[in-house]
């Protein structure tokens, strides 16, 4: 939603469309501004219904917090390589992309208070919010990492501990 143009964002609601917002690993304030702005158009082009809005964040559920925070640091590799790639600014070696920090990286700290990453409570905490502001759909961004037994662990806490508070019609 951020690189669309206002132009853009309206032409897709006029049309009935939905919207996805990918937030990166940016705080939780990124999503509420792109829901004004969303909201903000439909007024002014005369959108009576909202749209549905859907945003994909990288998501890590732990044991504990401090579990979600060691995490992080493969969260912190992830994107260095990713943004490397995607600026065109990547080393490479032996066909790998080398994990070398960026100038704007996050820190682990600031990496588990963005995304939806803690505890199986916390997590629900952060998901609750998405749904206060009118996200109607989460999706999952969990494959970061080369630990995949850790990913299963964080996606079966996901569905297990987390997801229940979100059924359809129930808010428990």
């Amino acid at each position: 939603m951020a690189a669309r143009s206002p132009d853009t964002i309206a032409w897709a609601l006029q049309r009935g469309y939905n919207l996805l917002t990918t937030p990166w690993r940016d705080p939780f304030s990124r999503i509420e501004k792109h829901h004004e702005q969303v909201m903000r158009i439909a007024a002014s082009v005369g959108v009576t219904t909202p749209p549905k809005l859907a945003v994909s964040r990288m998501t890590y559920v732990g044991k504990t917090d401090g579990d979600a925070l060691e995490a992080m640091a493969d969260i912190q590799v992830s994107h260095r390589i990713f943004t490397r790639l995607f600026r065109n600014q990547a080393n490479v070696k032996g066909g790998f992309a080398l994990a070398e920090p960026v100038d704007d990286e996050y820190s682990r700290e600031q990496l588990l208070a963005n995304l939806v990453a803690g505890s199986p409570e916390t997590c629900v905490e952060k998901v609750r919010e998405y749904e206060a502001l009118g996200i109607s759909q989460f999706i999952l961004y969990g494959a970061f990492g080369p630990d995949h037994a850790r990913t299963m662990a964080s996606l079966r806490r996901f569905a297990e501990q987390v997801m229940p508070h979100f059924k359809k019609g129930s808010r428990s």
